[in-house]
């Protein structure tokens, strides 16, 4: 959807294409231009990146020959220096050589790495020949807690992205026996319930305090009318799936790292509303981006000065911690981190939706087998728990690794049924796919076209809304029109979401069949203003003349539905931050538009 310099940019449009391992051996790249974002790479053509010749196997452009390797859509022809790959550069850091610490310690191994013909792909720190984890990002790091007493051989093993591997000298550390812990921690003290619906409960508490020398705070244990029901890490949790106009009590409790558990604190009350409908959206919502990041449109700014008048505000973006776990780290500019969660919970107090999204241009998520799937599903209920989020937006586009007979394919469908599981009923679920991976299943259906259909059909139950990207990626072919449809039109917009509610078959009309989604589940994906986007803009008065032609049959153009969808749910944009810093020129007419449909 987004680099986070420009918002949504050029994504390319691509063919399927097998695996192409790496070479070792070197090749001359003499004369071979360097690879470069705005050129159009046809299948043949060569390039140059990092030190490596690569030569396309398909139409692309905009992603780089290590965005994802497993897609096949380069071939490595080899390093352009002799001597084949270099394998990668690596230093432990912490801790120290012959350091010394006491037993239920917390120690931290860190390491630099670097590679100097490629990337680093992973860091692997090892207690001998036990795994401490893996850190996929600089700086890297993992942690031991509770260490027991003995000797022990920390190092770190780095891994290049053709699969080189170096070891780090090894740092010889000694646990001493020491003293067991067996104070618990304090008490946790000002627990309050943050907000109540009809069938949730939002709480929060301050940190509780080790004793000193202690192991330290390992996390909290959450009850509910006395029985346990949750044991977060952080300060924070989330009840759900309750009945309506009920009063539960809840009590929280904190344990150390040497397995000691405090007393429960002081119990609180909270009941539950009379229900009608918390996790419905507006019959007409306007949905927009928020960035966790600067870009031209202006710092980061805080949740809480998003304008009134959009009802869903999709967080871009989580990030891939490796190994399928999500992770987000609040950008300054947003505040604190408890402020954040402070905002989050008092936009949420107004009606409106906060949900994290996953994905934008360069984002991916690795979803290739079981375990990978547990930790998607388990950090992404904690993030979920802790910022106190709606649910999901899921934005993987170009360069994701989204195509026909990806593991992402099923996996990706049986994650998220785990996660809304977990949630409970409030758990919202969006989608933001470009539009090649959705309508453009019509003309192909092999590579990334139509490339999401089994995934918005294996989550049709949990979808709550899907806004398809109609822009950046050209005209749009539909089974209403022998032309493709310009971005930007009456036409398009509706067309593009006919096909949603009404459904078509793939592979020009000779292919699998998409049945079509509810009216409610669909809105229009558009960028706010001129600089959002490169292409696919669209004026106030094409907005209003679709949105009326699909729910009153009013100002189409040339394709017209063969009924009204009255309850058409409404429009996304590309973003939040683009339209305040243009003087909220989308929203305010949107908003108005919206606001008159039937």
């Amino acid at each position: 959807m987004s680099i986070r310099l420009t918002g949504f940019l050029l994504s390319g449009v691509l063919l399927a294409a097998g695996l192409s391992p790496a070479h070792a051996q070197s090749v001359s790249c003499a004369g071979i231009a360097d690879w470069n974002a705005s050129t159009i790479y046809n299948a043949g053509n060569k390039l140059v990146y990092q030190g490596r010749l690569y030569q396309a196997t398909t139409s692309i452009w905009n992603t780089p020959p290590t965005h994802c390797p497993s897609c096949g859509y380069y071939q490595d022809l080899g390093a352009c220096s002799a001597g084949g790959n270099t394998p990668p550069t690596v230093t432990l850091t912490a801790p120290a050589n012959g350091a010394t610490f006491t037993a239920g310690a917390t120690i931290t191994a860190t390491a630099n790495a670097a590679d100097a013909n490629g990337t680093v792909a992973q860091v692997q720190f090892f207690r001998g020949s036990t795994s401490l984890g893996i850190d996929t990002t600089a700086p890297y790091s993992a942690t031991w807690t509770n260490a027991a007493a003995g000797s022990y051989a920390i190092t770190a093993v780095a891994t290049d992205n053709d699969g080189a591997t170096t070891t780090s000298a090894a740092a010889n550390i000694t646990v001493n026996a020491g003293t067991p812990d067996t104070t618990p921690p304090s008490v946790p003290a000002g627990l309050a319930a943050t907000s109540v619906t009809s069938s949730s409960v939002n709480l929060s508490w301050s940190a509780s305090t080790d004793n000193a020398g202690g192991s330290g705070v390992a996390g909290y244990d959450v009850y509910r009318n006395g029985t346990l029901i949750g044991s977060p890490a952080g300060t924070s949790f989330g009840d759900t799936g309750l009945a309506a106009s009920t009063a539960y009590t809840y009590r929280v409790r904190a344990r150390d790292n040497a397995g000691n558990a405090s007393a429960q604190g002081t119990q609180i009350s909270a009941t539950t509303g009379a229900g009608g409908g918390d996790n419905t959206l507006p019959r007409h919502a306007l949905v927009g981006y928020w960035h966790n990041f600067t870009n031209p449109s202006g710092p980061t700014y805080p949740i809480s000065q998003v304008s009134n008048d959009f009802d869903v505000i999709v967080v871009a973006f989580g990030d891939d911690a490796g190994n399928g776990a999500v992770s987000f780290t609040v950008d300054p500019g947003a505040g604190t981190e408890a402020q954040f969660k402070a905002d989050v919970a008092a936009v949420r107090a107004r009606g409106k939706k906060v949900v994290l999204s996953l994905g934008g241009q360069n984002g991916t998520v690795t979803l290739n087998n079981a375990t990978q799937v547990a930790n998607f599903v388990n950090s992404m209920e904690d993030l979920i728990r802790y910022y106190g989020f709606d649910g999901v937006d899921i934005d993987l586009e170009s360069g994701a690794g989204v195509y026909h007979g990806a593991a992402v394919q099923t996996n990706l469908v049986t994650a998220v049924k785990q996660l809304s599981t977990r949630i409970g009923p409030s758990f919202y679920l969006s989608m933001a796919p470009e539009h090649p991976y959705v309508q453009g299943g019509f003309t192909a259906y092999s590579g990334i076209w139509g490339a999401y259909l089994p995934i918005i059909d294996g989550l049709r139950q949990e979808l709550d809304l899907i806004h398809v990207q109609y822009y950046n990626n050209g005209a749009l072919y539909t089974p209403y029109s022998q032309n493709g449809l310009a971005e930007g039109s009456v036409d398009m917009l509706v067309g593009a979401s006919l096909m949603l509610i009404e459904g078509f078959r793939t592979n020009n009309n000779t292919g699998v069949v998409f049945n079509g989604l509810r009216p409610d589940q669909v809105a229009l994906g558009l960028p706010s203003g001129p600089s959002s986007a490169n292409s696919g803009q669209a004026s106030s008065a094409t907005i209003a003349n679709a949105l009326n032609c699909l729910t009153r049959l009013q100002n189409c153009g040339t394709i017209r539905p063969q009924q009204a969808y009255p309850t058409f749910r409404g429009v996304m944009t590309w973003s939040v931050n683009w339209d305040r810093r243009d003087g909220f020129n989308f929203s305010k007419p949107v908003r108005a538009t919206l606001n008159t449909l039937p």
